[in-house]
């Protein structure tokens, strides 16, 4: 069998477990793909080609790209595009498919867009004044909708909403303040992701600030919401000159808008915070924690399916305590949330109970609905703690590491923490002593 080029081990890899696999769906897709008289690849077998896109996605790596869903698209094209047109098809020619496909997608030109996403704040607000956030390395741009009709293409924009949404009937002028965000991105899909990314993280901290140790309660009617600040129904997608490209709608058609107002102490608060949020370039920097985290608060308060609210708060508490990935203990999670509360005994009871709820779900599908909002209101009383004291412990702890070593150690009494510093004084007078 032909071996990969130095080209293709760049873009497209396997690891020697993976490779059985991937030879052995390589060649199961090659027995499904049909060549038509006009030279086009078809497959009349849909659902067989879904379970080897899914499978060969989730086994072949390709450099630069981790999402699932762009990488099944990847190899979707490559079979369809190239692969099914050769004439030998096995695991190396459909590397070599996949590595072309690649490289034509990486290497696509990037192009200015504007997306528009309106912010659930009541305009009469004056929140405009503000005039701008920075978060995520995007520059969140608040204007009004006399800005927006006057240098967008606001009326094609809204005229395409009215005609593939007739249902859409909310009045954007009256519950929400126009946020821009320009963005550089090969195609108007990624310019979206990497702006709501930043809006919603943004929307995260306003939301905390108005739900930080606070507990909800609901009487009659559909279960809403905790978060205050509701995602938008719909976003605006233009192009460098600002002409209309196309628009996203929210498929939550039931969220029940209000006219908020925000007081300029909790913005300048979420300004500051925002401003600590940047990008960073290694997986163990503290602050994609600190990031990660948030985006799952967001998610906890925006959905009013209770029991998904408990989950999305429990990974949030797995998160903090470093227990997201293949070593993952609960026991762990329970241990080290209890290390950040220190002497509170009661939290420390509380999180056990809560426990027994997670377990319950999890293991036997078991979550009492019909008081499912007070179990989401206790594990928040544990989660928002737990979020802060992360936050404010991240100029200490600047990497997962160091967060790591910190729960290691922060159970040691007094006596071998006072050793442990003694002998690494020593080692380090050791070795300033045999310098050179």
């Amino acid at each position: 069998m032909k071996a990969q080029n130095p080209r293709q081990k760049a873009l497209v890899s396997w690891n020697s477990k993976q490779k059985d696999v991937v030879d052995r769906y390589v060649s199961y897709l090659s027995q499904i793909l049909n060549i038509g008289q006009n030279g086009e690849v078809s497959t009349s077998e849909i659902a067989k080609l879904e379970i080897f896109l899914k499978i060969l996605a989730q086994n072949i790596n390709i450099a630069g790209i981790s999402d699932l869903e762009t990488k099944r698209n990847l190899i979707f094209q490559a079979a369809f595009l190239r692969f099914g047109k050769y004439e030998t098809k096995n695991i190396s020619t459909f590397s070599e498919a996949l590595t072309a496909e690649t490289d034509q997608h990486l290497n696509r030109p990037f192009k200015k867009f504007w997306i528009l996403l309106p912010l659930n704040v009541y305009p009469g607000a004056k929140f405009d004044r503000f005039r701008s956030f920075s978060i995520l390395s995007k520059r969140l741009l608040i204007r009004n909708w006399n800005y927006i009709e006057k240098h967008f293409d606001y009326t094609t924009f809204m005229t395409d909403v009215n005609r593939k949404l007739p249902i859409f009937k909310i009045p954007l002028h009256s519950y929400f303040v126009p946020i821009l965000v320009a963005v550089d991105a090969q195609d108007d899909q990624k310019a979206f992701d990497e702006a709501n990314r930043s809006f919603d993280l943004f929307r995260s901290l306003l939301n905390l600030q108005f739900t930080f140790g606070m507990s909800s309660l609901q009487f009659g009617g559909y279960p809403r919401p905790l978060a205050k600040i509701l995602p938008p129904p719909i976003y605006g997608v233009f192009d460098g000159t600002r002409k209309y490209l196309q628009f996203y709608y929210n498929i939550v058609n039931n969220y029940e808008y209000t006219q908020n107002d925000i007081a300029d102490d909790k913005i300048i608060r979420c300004r500051k915070l925002a401003s600590t949020l940047k990008s960073t370039k290694s997986e163990d920097d503290i602050m994609s924690l600190n990031v990660e985290v948030l985006e799952k608060y967001g998610e906890a308060l925006d959905t009013s399916e209770w029991r998904l609210s408990f989950l999305i708060l429990w990974q949030i508490l797995e998160s903090i305590t470093l227990q997201s990935n293949e070593e993952f203990s609960m026991k762990t999670v329970v241990n080290r949330i209890n290390i950040l509360f220190g002497q509170n005994q009661l939290n420390k009871d509380l999180l056990s109970a809560l426990y027994q709820t997670r377990n319950l779900l999890v293991h036997k599908g078991y979550f009492p609905s019909e008081q499912g909002l007070r179990e989401v209101n206790l594990l928040k009383s544990i989660v928002e703690p737990s979020m802060q004291s992360i936050l404010a412990q991240a100029k200490y702890l600047p990497t997962k590491n160091s967060l790591n070593k910190f729960y290691e150690h922060a159970t040691d009494n007094n006596a071998d923490l006072n050793e442990r510093a003694r002998i690494i004084s020593l080692i380090r007078q050791h070795r300033a002593k045999h310098k050179n």
